[in-house]
């Protein structure tokens, strides 16, 4: 399984344990896959926490500072380029990991990639263990 990262490609390991306890905030509508991320995170010792609503999502971000946002794409395209240019003109130093059911190929990626993410996954093809190893790779690189 294959993954984009900062327009490279990598293959997941083994998550190493983190040593410095980083804040995850999890964005995802469907508040049963928000819980599984922050589950994961929660397993190898990382202060997570939870957003299933995208209007609430700038100002958990102003409370929390978090060091990573695991971000669900909204459905339709429009809408997520307008949340990510939000987000990113917001918080300029908070890295992003995207999740969707596109893959890294398309004119959206890229563009998103552009603004300034730091990776994405297709959520469809990807376990939740897979998602915070990415996760893990883009807060230490």
């Amino acid at each position: 399984m294959e993954y984009i990262f900062r327009e490279k490609l990598i293959r997941p390991g083994l998550v190493v344990q983190n040593v410095y306890p980083k804040v995850v905030l999890v964005t995802d509508p469907d508040e049963t896959m928000a819980r599984i991320y922050a589950r994961h995170f929660d397993l190898v010792e990382y202060i997570t926490q939870i957003c299933t609503q995208y209007k609430e999502l700038l100002k958990k971000l102003t409370e929390l500072e978090p060091h990573l946002l695991l971000f669900t794409l909204p459905a339709e395209q429009k809408h997520s380029i307008e949340m990510v240019k939000k987000i990113t003109r917001n918080s300029p130093t908070l890295k992003i990991v995207t999740l969707s059911e596109q893959s890294g190929e398309d004119a959206l990626m890229k563009e998103l990639l552009q603004l300034g993410i730091s990776g994405h996954i297709n959520k469809a093809l990807t376990r939740p263990r897979d998602v915070i190893q990415l996760a893990h790779n883009v807060l230490n690189y």
